[in-house]
């Protein structure tokens, strides 16, 4: 075998189906039932996926999927993996390339940022101040002593039996 497309075609197309239906009766999105048969290997997900999609879709439409998955080895893993490369878009990862997304920050995160910075910033002067300023000993040489003593009293008019009454 040649061509896994062509091989996952012809295999559906035996069996009267559209990629709508294969998408459909599998539930490969429709891009990727296209990718498959166009060989289009680096816009699909990663490998496994790939080998996954590949059981699938043999599985629905009856072909075995071993000389698939054989020839895939052939076509992905033709020589050592690469390192990872910086490219133009993106990063390559091994054969396939994986996109960067070079947006900058927006003026809503960056104010977030400064947000979250200038409470942390009061948190450590507040924890300072509380550590280095917080309660000292009081000044007791102004407190006088009383000069007479005052006792809580009990009225005990009119009580004859003490037993009677809780408190």
């Amino acid at each position: 075998m040649d061509h896994i497309g062509i091989y996952l075609k012809n295999g559906r197309t035996e069996k009267g189906l559209s990629r709508e239906d294969i998408s459909k009766f599998t539930k490969i999105p429709l891009k990727f039932v296209a990718a498959l048969e166009e060989e289009d290997f680096v816009s699909l997900p990663q490998e496994a996926y790939i080998r996954g999609f590949i059981r699938t879709y043999c599985k629905e439409v009856g072909i075995t999927p071993d000389p698939v998955l054989s020839r895939l080895n052939e076509i992905l893993s033709p020589e050592p993996k690469q390192s990872i490369h910086n490219v133009e878009n993106g990063i390559l990862l091994g054969k396939f390339q994986t996109r960067v997304d070079n947006r900058r920050p927006t003026q809503r995160s960056r104010m977030g940022i400064a947000l979250v910075l200038i409470f942390v910033v009061l948190g450590l002067l507040f924890g300072i101040l509380a550590i280095t300023h917080g309660p000292g000993v009081q000044d007791m040489s102004q407190v006088t002593n009383p000069t007479h003593k005052t006792y809580p009293t009990t009225i005990n008019q009119g009580i004859e039996d003490s037993g009677r009454y809780f408190f």
